[in-house]
């Protein structure tokens, strides 16, 4: 098994708890339609191992961007664990492909062809990504989550970069 971490918004806990997890984001943005194949776009949930081990190059400004993404208000943070079953539909990406794009190495269509062409099943998937990301295209019931930590905002203050991050 492969335990899994999903950050979300306070906001979304109510709906998870009567629903569970469901597929919400396209994994990559529909207006690349006709380029990539269909299951590129469709819905997926998104996770980090545990432990998330991210490093880019040394720069740890990463972490609060994506928690930033996730919300803009640091003790609206919400942590799930849940732990990947065989039957889960699930793949390993490396989400620098994103970071490479923002530092202009590479196109936004280079970049989210890469990042969806490079996924690797869960379970076949043995390292050596820079930003690892689990994306998971099945429901996860409320009978797999477990509502680890509440209000991460302490964590995530240190270093001045959550308010002055973009």
């Amino acid at each position: 098994m492969v335990e899994v971490l999903h950050y979300t918004r306070r906001d979304r806990i109510n709906v998870i708890r009567k629903e569970g997890l469901i597929p919400k984001n396209g994994f990559v943005e529909p207006r690349f339609e006709g380029i990539l194949p269909i299951d590129s776009y469709t819905p997926v949930i998104f996770g980090l191992f545990n432990p998330p081990n991210w490093n880019y190059n040394g720069v740890d400004n990463i972490w609060f961007g994506l928690m930033y993404h996730i919300s803009k208000n640091p003790e609206e943070l919400i942590l799930l664990k849940f732990d990947l079953i065989s039957s889960d539909n699930a793949f390993v990406v490396d989400c620098a492909n994103y970071i490479k794009w923002l530092e202009r190495e590479c196109s936004f269509d280079e970049a989210c062809k890469n990042y969806f062409e490079m996924r690797i099943p869960i379970f076949d998937y043995n390292g050596g990504f820079n930003l690892p990301e689990i994306i998971i295209y099945n429901n996860i019931p409320v009978s797999r989550l477990n509502l680890f930590e509440r209000g991460l905002g302490n964590k995530f203050r240190k270093k001045h970069f959550w308010k002055s991050f973009f």
